[in-house]
């Protein structure tokens, strides 16, 4: 039980502090790979239990949309939360780009074809997710 909790805890901290921003960055695109589009959760691993679930496309708890405008819209648990994005160059990894979110957690991006792979950064007990459009 105590798992679930903390882990459900670090969740809310991520998706419930993005708020709008007039910060209108566009980078949404990284070469040949698409960010604009609606992802799913299908994986979940971290935090200090070490939890890891896995989820059918589309009956995860989160899916984040990107669009073309830098805006992004996150939905987690049934609340949604509205915000800019922009994309920058990761800082400790040659190659790889962060996704910013104001008033969230940062995001180490990697990616896969029609896969997003995001690392929480800057935090000892991060999540990792896995979506897929």
């Amino acid at each position: 039980m105590k798992p679930i909790f903390i882990s459900v805890m670090l969740l809310t901290v991520l998706h419930g502090s993005c708020k709008k921003d007039t910060n209108t960055q566009t980078t949404p695109n990284t070469g040949s790979f698409s960010l604009v589009g609606t992802w799913y959760l299908i994986e979940q691993s971290g935090g200090f239990a070490g939890m890891h679930q896995t989820f059918a496309r589309g009956a995860g708890n989160a899916t984040y949309t990107f669009r073309g405008d830098s805006t992004c819209t996150r939905v987690f648990s049934g609340n949604t939360y509205n915000s800019t994005y922009s994309i920058r160059p990761d800082a400790d990894v040659a190659g790889a780009n962060d996704i910013y979110i104001p008033n969230a957690i940062l995001l180490r991006m990697s990616n896969a074809h029609d896969t997003l792979d995001l690392q929480e950064i800057g935090i000892s007990d991060g999540f990792s997710y896995r979506l897929v459009k």
